[in-house]
């Protein structure tokens, strides 16, 4: 069940990356192995996710800046690790706060992506998108989710500590069937670990050394 769940929690952050890089109108391309953007991504964005456990980085790698390592297992030479992460869940529901809002237009996204300070990142034609999920709470915090592959996705989480605490129960208010998924790692894992979440394995995110 964990290793079903660490898959589509993997495959759901390539759909988010996929997600941004259309409203940039960056070209990618995927196979059953990678997903990788033609051209650089945004700020906080890799240009190449591996997918599964038996990928091997494709000779595409002189031409990217970063690289998602899902289940950190790569030696890349000439990188060095940005940082090392957990892929966590959480089933973990505290009571719900209504104050919540749920973002579907362009000045409350433009309002949440200052206070998240993406403002040049997250560009008002996510909203399109459908999966794509935005929610705010004043003087607290925020975070996005990505519903795909039968996970809600959650990334860009800011603001208070107890944000990461909060974050099953709005998603189980909007979406109850699905799972709660995400990556964290330093000052951000800590807090998720001890909010409820658990760990579902590690991963590394490597960038070029200049």
């Amino acid at each position: 069940m964990e290793r079903d769940l660490l898959m589509n929690a993997i495959i759901n952050y390539s759909d988010w990356c996929e997600a941004i890089s259309k409203t940039h109108r960056i070209p990618t391309q995927k196979d059953d192995m990678i997903w990788f953007a033609n051209t650089s991504m945004p700020s906080y964005f890799p240009d190449i996710i591996s997918l599964v456990k038996e990928a091997t980085l494709p000779d595409l790698i002189a031409t990217a800046n970063t690289i998602f390592d899902s289940f950190n297992q790569f030696s890349v030479p000439d990188f060095s690790t940005i940082f090392h992460a957990q892929w966590i869940t959480s089933s973990s529901v505290v009571p719900y706060s209504g104050d919540w809002r749920w973002i579907h237009d362009e000045e409350g996204l433009e309002n949440w992506s200052q206070k998240a300070a993406l403002q040049s990142i997250v560009l008002p034609t996510i909203l399109e998108d459908q999966h794509a999920l935005f929610f705010y709470k004043d003087d607290f915090g925020g975070f996005a989710a990505y519903h795909s592959h039968d996970v809600m996705g959650i990334t860009a989480v800011f603001g208070d500590k107890l944000v990461r605490q909060e974050i099953p129960a709005v998603l189980a208010n909007f979406f109850p069937d699905f799972p709660v998924v995400g990556f964290d790692a330093g000052e951000g894992l800590n807090n998720a670990l001890h909010s409820g979440w658990t760990a579902l394995g590690p991963l590394n995110v490597w960038t070029r050394n200049r």
